[in-house]
């Protein structure tokens, strides 16, 4: 009993009151802090990186510098977007949408909604990679810039994935390129005046030939959208390489892992139909 009314003593005491008060307001100041911290802390994939050597022609000293990029193309970069949606009021199962903003120049559709589509596809998969430091502490999701890789996989159709549902985003002119490095396979921006250097050393040249080099640049990258689940996953983009003139837009040669939300790129791709193209 004395225990007890000690207690009761303790803590119908002012000062613990105040102490507790003081104590309440402490630990909202930091846990507000450290949420608006988080939240404001924004998170985008799809940013990477990767080392650049470059050999000066005249002392033939190699320097290295890390380079970093956004891989995730803009709208200026697209000259067409493939989708299959699903919707029985599509005339086509996998209609062509054409863009009229190919690097910022007007160039005329036939239907001027197949652009405000590929505008608002574009939009949305943008918007798709973004997140922030507090959505990513409550769903374990993971942050930070990646370090490039790409896996190769051979060549296949793309069409056999993803339940039917996905869209196929096809680049106007060269953006990137894959080339192998210390047997892992790299996707950096295409350099048109590539060349490679003699390394003394070594005795023997270093990256891919120019031919090569040619020949591995992204054509096309393919997102899957079946299964597609309203939080931040990791998710699997599909490349097409081919040569300079982009002939090649359909087999798949590599895989790239990322992460992100598609769920309302979906919902935007699943309402795309005749009507919607009028």
């Amino acid at each position: 009993m004395k225990i007890l009314k000690a207690l009761g003593k303790f803590f119908t005491n002012r000062k613990v009151h105040i102490w507790a008060v003081i104590m309440c307001a402490v630990i909202v100041v930091v846990f507000g802090v450290m949420s608006i911290i988080m939240i404001t802390d924004r998170v985008v994939y799809g940013r990477l990186q990767y080392t650049r050597h470059t050999r000066n022609p005249q002392t033939n000293i190699v320097t290295s510098e890390n380079v970093r990029f956004d891989f995730v193309p803009t709208l200026s970069m697209i000259d067409t977007i493939t989708i299959s949606n699903g919707n029985e009021y599509l005339m086509k199962e996998t209609p062509q949408l054409n863009n009229n903003q190919v690097g910022g120049v007007h160039d005329p559709v036939v239907l001027q909604s197949e652009a405000n589509a590929v505008a608002g596809i574009m939009q949305r998969l943008n918007q798709s990679r973004r997140t922030n430091a507090f959505r990513q502490f409550f769903t374990r999701g993971e942050s930070g810039r990646q370090h490039v890789q790409a896996n190769f996989v051979g060549a296949w159709q793309f069409e056999e994935l993803s339940e039917g549902l996905w869209i196929r985003l096809v680049f106007a002119r060269p953006e990137f390129v894959v080339i192998q490095i210390n047997n892992r396979w790299e996707i950096q921006p295409f350099n048109p005046n590539y060349t490679r250097h003699f390394d003394e050393e070594l005795g023997t040249y270093v990256g891919p030939s120019i031919a090569t080099y040619n020949n591995q640049i992204i054509t096309a990258i393919h997102i899957p959208l079946g299964g597609v689940e309203n939080r931040f996953t990791q998710q699997t983009w599909h490349l097409s390489v081919g040569r300079t003139n982009m002939v090649n837009q359909t087999s798949i040669g590599f895989t790239f892992q990322t992460f992100g939300n598609y769920h309302n790129l979906l919902r935007f791709v699943s309402r795309i139909d005749d009507n919607f193209l009028l």
